[in-house]
């Protein structure tokens, strides 16, 4: 995947994946050409995302970019998400109705939270922490992209 901000590229890649007993676990990259701003590895079965990174502004930009372009992609998921546990009987109508009104102040949020400018990591989780994100942001997105974008091609 290379998606374009006003000056960089982000490029996901060296991707690889795993079987074990848990499922499936991957590992990736994130990268401005050559240069890694993040390795992912993800543990199997929705488990811990482990987001390594060596330079505060590397991860700062990796932020900003998902904040400033990825909103539609994990609003998207998010609904998605909904629709499939009333599909699957674990939500009714009603409440993926309240949840969905729910969403909309989160990505209203999200929009005003773009717009701020961390200076540390401890200040973009509190930001990420506000829009929901129990887990960092950066590893979250990256499992959902891996998952949902390049699923059929690891996973079958």
């Amino acid at each position: 995947m290379t998606t374009s901000t006003k000056t960089k590229t982000i490029t996901v890649s060296k991707l690889s994946h795993r079987q074990g007993r848990q499922g499936i676990s991957f590992y990736c990259e994130l990268r401005v050409g050559r240069t890694c701003y993040a390795s992912i590895e993800q543990e199997a079965n929705g488990g811990d995302e482990r987001v390594n990174w060596n330079n505060t502004e590397h991860y700062l930009f990796i932020h900003h970019w998902i904040l400033d372009t990825q909103r539609n992609f994990w609003m998207k998921y998010e609904v998605e998400t909904i629709n499939y546990m009333v599909e699957l009987g674990y939500k009714s109508l009603k409440d993926s109705c309240k949840e969905k009104a729910e969403l909309v102040k989160k990505y209203n949020l999200w929009e005003k939270l773009a717009k701020k400018n961390p200076k540390s990591w401890s200040e973009a989780r509190e930001i990420q922490q506000q829009l929901g994100f129990s887990d960092d942001m950066v590893g979250a997105w990256t499992t959902v992209y891996v998952e949902n974008k390049l699923g059929d091609k690891y996973y079958d």
